[in-house]
């Protein structure tokens, strides 16, 4: 029976010391030391390892431990970003396109941290003339692509995907999050388009109500008769021809078209019923997810309730459902409405977008719960191994 060789700390320093000093083979180290090619291998990946380490270690008490703070201080920096970015409620954006709103927060936050870079020669500054680190050329001299890609969101978009090299499981869900968030809006977009044809009778009878509401209400004159002065009282005129100018004399209205009825008000409810389907829709897509999102109860997580969030979007809308003359409990009718609407057009892109803006919030609290980690333990960006993402694993070298 062929005895196996152990493998230890002893075995891995005659391997190594081997292939380096005399430049051995595989072949020629196991047979002057009476082991297999497999063992040599596995002491050499030891060895190689156990290396890497060591120089991580030196490398964080020498003059590379000021590079790997600075390193892991924009990558903190960049990871909040990404978490205040996911803090963003959809239903509260206007930014439909989810690379752009990353774009956004991440350059800020950059362009927040400046100093750090311009101590290093990186001025970020886009005020020509007023930088004191480095000659920054005038647009007109550059690329055209460099005119679109300003330097501080090319850094940016450098150290999110070194962080993501730090954490793979932080960039899948990333991009789970921007593959929601824009699929939430398109549905959402729909519906706008759908809900003014949908709500079309709702107004006229709202607004309807309105008028006879404001007909009943309006005050009788309670002496008519002063109003009306006598015939016998007024003096007679002596010259009648004189009160009554000629149609002759009358002057031509050069501009008739200013007599015809305006259409701004036409116009302005347009746009107020365009405005209240929106909120409308928002509310609805609000509610539904809310009942999809019951059992987060049972783990002690807090829930808006219905009545909170109806008005918080009740009151957004307010000045057109007054205009409209709607009031709230009809306003949540048209909701209930919507909601319980069971056409093909209107059913389904409501269930689509419920169910990507509860994904869009599961993936917002997985992120925020990595970037949380990463900024109050560094040792959770070190990754499971040494010389985790590029910039690493030169500094480590």
């Amino acid at each position: 029976m062929v005895k196996r060789t152990t493998v230890d700390s002893e075995l891995v320093e005659k391997v190594s010391r081997l292939k380096n000093e005399e430049r051995l083979s595989n072949q020629k180290i196991a047979d002057r030391l009476g082991c297999n090619q497999r063992t040599v291998a596995k002491c050499l990946r030891m060895a190689q390892e156990e290396g890497l380490e060591t120089r991580r270690s030196s490398a964080l008490t020498s003059g590379y431990a000021d590079a790997l703070k600075d390193h892991y201080r924009n990558l903190v920096i960049t990871s909040q970003a990404l978490g205040e970015c996911v803090k963003i409620d959809p239903l509260n954006a206007s930014q439909a396109n989810s690379a752009d709103l990353l774009d956004h927060y991440l350059e800020q936050q950059l362009l927040a941290n400046g100093s750090r870079l311009a101590e290093r020669g990186v001025n970020l500054d886009p005020n020509l003339g007023q930088s004191t680190v480095s000659w920054i050329p005038y647009p007109s001299l550059t690329y055209e692509e460099y005119q679109h890609d300003p330097e501080a969101r090319r850094l940016a978009r450098r150290l999110r995907d070194v962080l993501y090299q730090h954490d793979r499981t932080l960039e899948d869900h990333v991009k789970e999050w921007m593959h929601k968030w824009d699929k939430l809006h398109r549905y959402r977009r729909s519906l706008w388009e759908e809900t003014p044809k949908f709500f079309e009778e709702d107004f006229k009878k709202y607004r309807k109500q309105q008028s006879d509401t404001s007909t009943t209400d309006k005050p009788e004159d309670k002496n008519p008769q002063q109003s009306d002065t006598s015939t016998t009282d007024k003096p007679k005129d002596k010259n009648p021809q004189q009160s009554e100018p000629s149609t002759t004399d009358k002057p031509e209205d050069k501009n008739p078209q200013q007599s015809e009825p305006s259409t701004t008000d036409e116009s302005e409810s347009t746009s107020d019923k365009e405005l209240i389907c929106k909120y409308v829709v928002d509310t609805a897509i609000a509610l539904e997810a809310l009942e999809a999102m019951k059992t987060l109860k049972a783990r002690g997580e807090d829930l808006q309730d219905e009545a909170f969030i109806c008005q918080k979007f009740h009151e957004k809308a307010v000045f057109g459902l007054e205009r409209q003359g709607i009031n709230e409990d009809q306003y949540k009718a048209m909701v209930d409405k919507l909601r319980d609407d069971k056409r093909h057009e209107i059913s389904e892109p409501l269930e689509e977008a419920k169910w990507n803006y509860n994904k869009v919030k599961e993936y917002s609290r997985s992120i925020k719960d990595t970037t949380d980690s990463f900024a109050l333990d560094d040792l959770a960006l070190y990754g499971k191994s040494p010389g985790t993402c590029d910039i690493c694993r030169i500094t480590s070298n």
